[in-house]
């Protein structure tokens, strides 16, 4: 009883950060009336490395030079990828925010091809090619041209260093404590994020900055841009690394892609995003795509080990 109470728990745990990173696009937008993207993603980044120093302050000694040789590289690209995404969605909208990530589907297969020689199996190129479409189309991206807006690009690119990540991850996960791991990252996500608002508002485009800095010294706006970052960067991360370790794999990266398809419908109720051809033959695309070849393993798991046992 008390072992079917702790899984429970986890699930519950997961779809929490499920509901929690829906309406992160939709939150975050707000905060872009007083502050710019770049300062968003810095406040929230800083925040979170402080919140996780101050927890894991007594594993600090458990890293080492082979940890960090892993650990800087992946955060440093899994930083880049944030920033792209929350520079983008001040550009486009919330739904083409959440789906676009999952570009990162048609990414992995060929990273660990690159990588380790793993050749990509028939479903997952079935699953590359359907992401890459539903990606052409939520986008406006057709065979006249490109239809679709800088912050579709940005979060495009961001889903696709995404998916370098996880298979990086992947890879060397044997060798990366996963809550030591989002302590280095959050702290050189802060460095990138503080740098990127420098950087963006000093380089400027016909006299306009790319991104100017704004900063609103309120400290009733500030409480809730760090405590919501603090939740969305921080311990969601922790919450979903700690899930992951006590549910079924399988059964994780089905459901995580609704984040995207809560988000798409929050951004139509809230008229955001509208509901179009578009948006949902692209974001039922993804969706497919990501969730397919879970589903194709699955199945083929158990046909293995019904196999197994007969042959016992």
């Amino acid at each position: 009883m008390l072992k079917k109470k702790g899984i429970s728990y986890y699930y519950l745990m997961l779809f929490a950060v499920i509901v929690i990173w829906s309406f992160d696009p939709l939150v975050c937008k707000l905060f872009y009336s007083d502050f710019s993207a770049a300062v968003v993603a810095a406040i929230a980044t800083v925040s979170s490395f402080l919140f996780f120093l101050v927890l894991l302050r007594k594993k600090l000694c458990l890293i080492n030079a082979s940890f960090l040789k892993v650990a800087i590289p992946i955060g440093f690209l899994n930083s880049i990828a944030g920033l792209l995404q929350r520079i983008g969605l001040q550009y486009t909208s919330p739904a083409s925010f959440a789906f676009l990530e999952h570009l990162a589907v048609a990414t992995v297969p060929f990273v660990m091809f690159i990588a380790v020689k793993r050749k990509p199996r028939p479903i997952q190129l079935l699953s590359v090619a359907l992401c890459l479409v539903g990606c052409f189309i939520l986008s406006g991206m057709t065979l006249n041209g490109f239809k679709g807006n800088i912050g579709d690009v940005l979060c495009a690119l961001s889903g696709i260093i995404y998916g370098v990540c996880v298979a990086l991850v992947g890879i060397y996960s044997k060798r990366i404590d996963s809550s030591l791991y989002i302590l280095i990252f959050t702290f050189i996500y802060s460095i990138t994020s503080v740098a990127s608002v420098f950087l963006l508002n000093s380089i400027k485009i016909n006299g306009i900055p790319i991104e100017e800095a704004r900063f609103t010294p309120d400290i009733k706006l500030l409480i809730p841009v760090a405590a919501f970052g603090l939740l969305t960067v921080g311990i969601t991360w922790l919450m979903k690394t700690t899930a992951i370790k006590r549910l079924d794999p399988t059964f994780v990266a089905i459901v995580s892609p609704f984040t995207a398809v809560i988000s798409g419908v929050l951004s139509v109720l809230t008229k955001t995003d509208k509901l179009t051809s578009n948006l949902i033959i692209g974001a039922a695309l993804i969706m497919a795509a990501a969730i397919i070849p879970e589903i194709f393993d699955a199945v083929l798991l158990k046909s293995i080990r019904r196999t197994d046992l007969r042959d016992i």
